[in-house]
């Protein structure tokens, strides 16, 4: 482990012995991947600028929490789905006009993306996995498609993945999952 500063000059300066100085290496090293899903289907067009900025934001914050670990990705969706920054990828000048790029069009196959997501955090081999979705949170598409986005997710979450859901324009993934904002 590595040593905790402050842990050992207490040791050394208190009366007691403390052997608690060390640092696990285990909590010191992050074992997760992140994956963040941004809906760019026609229902989101008057929040245009709004997903963007929060996707770069989301981005940025990814950038810092996991520096130097190559283990968060980008993704955009609709009846597409776009690979703005892989999981590999480095966070460069390019992905950020990538997501500078990214226009609005097409319907919302939200359960869709959220399997291809979680196939793509599993490929990563890490332990914890937390996929961010940037969605209305209104699927649309083929028939059955709200049982589907139920199903998708209670399969996801029982599986271990960690899904976080941020609202633009609407709250509907609230019905779906605990993690909404």
């Amino acid at each position: 482990g590595q040593m905790d500063i402050q842990e050992a000059i207490q040791a050394i300066s208190g009366d007691k012995a403390n052997y608690n100085m060390f640092i696990r290496d285990d909590y010191l090293s992050k074992n997760e991947a992140w994956g963040i899903l941004l809906d760019m289907s026609s229902s989101l067009k008057p929040f245009s600028v709004t997903t963007k900025e929060l996707a770069l934001c989301l981005a940025e914050v990814a950038k810092e929490l996991m520096a130097g670990e190559g283990n968060w990705g980008l993704y955009a969706f609709s009846n597409k789905f776009v690979v703005v920054k892989d999981i590999g990828e480095e966070y460069s000048a390019n992905v950020k006009a990538r997501i500078g790029g990214l226009s609005k069009g097409g319907l919302s196959y939200i359960p869709d993306a959220l399997q291809l997501g979680a196939q793509i955090l599993t490929s990563a081999g890490r332990d914890h996995n937390y996929l961010f979705v940037i969605s209305d949170g209104i699927p649309a598409g083929y028939p059955e498609i709200e049982a589907k986005l139920e199903a998708t997710i209670k399969k996801l979450t029982q599986g271990g993945l960690i899904i976080i859901a941020v609202g633009i324009g609407s709250n509907g993934l609230q019905k779906y999952l605990r993690n909404t904002y």
